[in-house]
């Protein structure tokens, strides 16, 4: 999703998926939920995830319409195959192909506002054609992440509404990519009671 400009404010959108050449639960996951634009950001990524299968089949289009906009939007997405004919004669001498995507989860983050994190460094993709690019969507203000490391560092400024959906993703020189989803919860600063039991006898 991009915007024709940045805003000042927090843009949240509602979208969800809709079948057409490529069907739900047959070529892909049916998706439905909400996507942040940050302050100063233009656009957001939506993630629709696919199911693999091994017949050869044609690429296929499937739609994703925004919810709460003044007018109808609508974006598309191509499924491409990638399943080839196998030439049995030498499959079993071809060694396989290491695969592009992340081998490990990054678990769900609850912070606090104005204290600083532990620094969390997020796992490396295996496979793909060097060099891989690392970026992050979505976190909360006043967190950054380093794409050399691939660590979230910083101090949230301020508590979040409830869990916030975070996109961590990655592509190589051959612009494969691969995705991971997890989300950040930031609670409200801890005050001077909470700190040291002020009102306990």
């Amino acid at each position: 999703m991009r915007l024709p400009e940045a805003l000042a404010d927090t843009v949240v959108v509602e979208w969800a998926t809709t079948s057409m050449e490529a069907i739900a639960g047959q070529d892909y996951d049916a998706g439905r939920g909400r996507v942040r634009i940050p302050p100063g950001e233009t656009q957001a990524i939506i993630v629709v995830l696919t199911m693999d299968d091994t017949e050869q089949e044609d690429d296929e289009i499937f739609k994703v319409k925004l919810l709460n906009t003044p007018s109808e939007v609508e974006a598309f997405g191509t499924i491409t195959d990638n399943d080839e004919a196998i030439d049995t004669s030498t499959a079993e001498d071809t060694p396989k192909p290491v695969p592009f995507v992340f081998t490990e989860a990054v678990a769900d983050q609850v912070y606090t506002a104005e204290a600083a994190i532990r620094p969390l460094v997020l796992p490396a993709a295996s496979g793909g054609i060097p060099p891989m690019t690392y970026k992050v969507v979505g976190l909360p203000a006043g967190l950054t992440f380093d794409p050399t490391t691939r660590t979230i560092a910083g101090m949230p400024i301020a508590a979040t509404d409830g869990a916030v959906s975070v996109l961590y993703y990655v592509t190589d020189s051959g612009d494969e990519m691969d995705t991971l989803i997890f989300t950040i919860t930031v609670n409200p600063p801890l005050s001077f009671g909470d700190l040291f039991g002020a009102g306990k006898g």
